[in-house]
């Protein structure tokens, strides 16, 4: 009997821990769901990563979106340029046909002159539909305020094309209206194609 017990602990820790491992592999946040600082959204095909970074001495006080390490290795992304100063960002031209882009510098900054005081992010979707960055110590940055309020099925995805999205979904799950969408607030990070 105790043996069955021992062994029950062990499948439900390894189940959890394991099921945090497969929520990681997703493009969509719903509403009250949190991304904390070693969670991740990766994009349907796997192109463009959303995570918590830090770089120089910081640990992971902000939120980004990177090109996916995912995928095999540097990719050819046509038409696509993005500047960043501040953070260093490195680009590469290959062959005249496109840029490539080196998988470790972010794309796009979410909270670039608000960093997290702590190790403790994560992004959330409130209640109302607000999408925020939090830390241990409180609110970091307000991403979105959704006017009117939205009470329920919100939720956010990353898109192939870089593109993080703030919806509101109809009950059955289609997009009823954008609420908001990191294209609109290029911080230092511009990509000149953003189509859909």
């Amino acid at each position: 009997m105790a043996v069955r017990s021992i062994f029950l602990i062990i499948l439900t820790l390894c189940c959890s821990f394991f099921s945090n491992a497969c929520y990681s592999e997703t493009d969509t946040l719903l509403q009250g769901e949190e991304l904390k600082n070693w969670d991740y959204l990766i994009s349907s095909n796997k192109v463009f990563t959303l995570k918590f970074f830090g770089f120089g001495s910081t640990i992971s006080p902000y939120l980004g979106i990177f090109y996916s390490a995912h995928g095999s290795g540097n990719r050819k992304i046509p038409r696509l340029k993005v500047y960043d100063h501040r953070l260093g960002m490195i680009y590469y031209v290959k062959d005249g046909s496109g840029y490539l882009q080196r998988e470790d510098k972010a794309v796009w900054v979410a909270n670039r002159n608000n960093p997290s005081k702590d190790v403790y992010g994560k992004l959330t979707i409130d209640i109302h539909g607000k999408l925020s960055i939090l830390s241990g110590g409180g609110t970091v940055v307000d991403l979105s305020s959704p006017t009117p309020v939205v009470t329920r099925n919100a939720s956010c995805t990353l898109l192939d094309n870089g593109n993080f999205i703030l919806q509101e979904l109809y009950p059955d799950g289609s997009v009823k209206r954008v609420l908001w969408q990191s294209f609109d607030y290029p911080t230092d990070c511009w990509e000149c194609n953003k189509t859909s």
